[in-house]
């Protein structure tokens, strides 16, 4: 059960990632053609405010009391990257005042070579691995080309096993807000995969989709940053039982900018 709570709220104080459930479909469109990467413009001082769901073993969605809001508190040099950006998350249930989750965390986008950067990302697999900037996004790759952001990561609630996580740019897509009435915004999905091994026996994935906003001179309302974050429910094969744990959905209701 720890597990499990923390595999969820670390979603909801995460900056906020996919086709497997979700408001809207993903629809293919071309990459960025020539040498012109996505502009993707966080402004400092912008708040985004996030609505929290409980993904069941089907991929339903069960709505919970919580809200995340992430606010971008500054821009500056941190842990060794110019142009980062920090963001202070915090996580409030409707029944109670005071926060149940506050966080700090950091992003950073180099436009130049088309990267994208989140500092400590493996942290939602294992929080005791030590932070670093993990490889998000790399536009300057075709979509679909994977790459590893770390090996040998221990599974919490799995004694023994170990993960190799890998992320991908899947597809730019369209997926609705959590807003009245809902907004339609463009994101890039990107897919986290966690393949679990006991030795050489693979015991299955863990998935984290996480969507990208970038604001386009064709929709130039359109939010940019962390939109969404998506932990797929969890299935690992141990053998004579199975380990499942329901998944998470963190999806944007609105930015403002202040």
């Amino acid at each position: 059960m720890k597990n499990k709570i923390y595999l969820f709220t670390a979603l909801c104080t995460f900056l906020l990632t996919f086709a497997y459930v979700g408001c809207g479909d993903d629809t293919v469109v071309p990459p960025p053609s020539g040498s012109g990467y996505p502009n993707i413009d966080i402004k400092q001082n912008a708040k985004y405010t996030y609505n929290n769901f409980v993904l069941d073993s089907n991929g339903t969605q069960i709505p919970t009391d919580t809200t995340t809001e992430n606010t971008v508190k500054a821009k500056g040099t941190f842990f060794g990257e110019n142009d980062a950006f920090m963001i202070e998350s915090v996580t409030r249930d409707a029944e109670f005042p005071i926060p149940i989750a506050n966080d700090t965390f950091y992003v950073k986008y180099d436009a130049t070579n088309g990267k994208f950067y989140h500092y400590g990302a493996v942290n939602f697999f294992d929080p005791s691995q030590a932070p670093k900037w993990d490889l998000m996004a790399d536009f300057s790759q075709p979509l679909g080309t994977s790459w590893t952001i770390a090996t040998g990561i221990p599974v919490p609630g799995v004694s023994g096993a170990t993960a190799s996580i890998t992320a991908k740019v899947v597809v730019d897509t369209v997926f609705n807000t959590t807003a009245t009435p809902p907004v339609s915004v463009k994101a890039y999905r990107i897919e986290m995969n966690a393949t679990v091994m006991f030795s050489t026996l693979q015991l299955g994935n863990i998935y984290i989709d996480y969507f990208l906003g970038y604001t386009p001179t064709s929709a130039p309302s359109n939010p940019s940053g962390v939109l969404r974050v998506r932990l797929r429910p969890i299935k690992l094969n141990l053998g004579l039982t199975a380990y499942k744990q329901d998944g998470a959905d963190q999806i944007l209701k609105d930015v403002v900018i202040q």
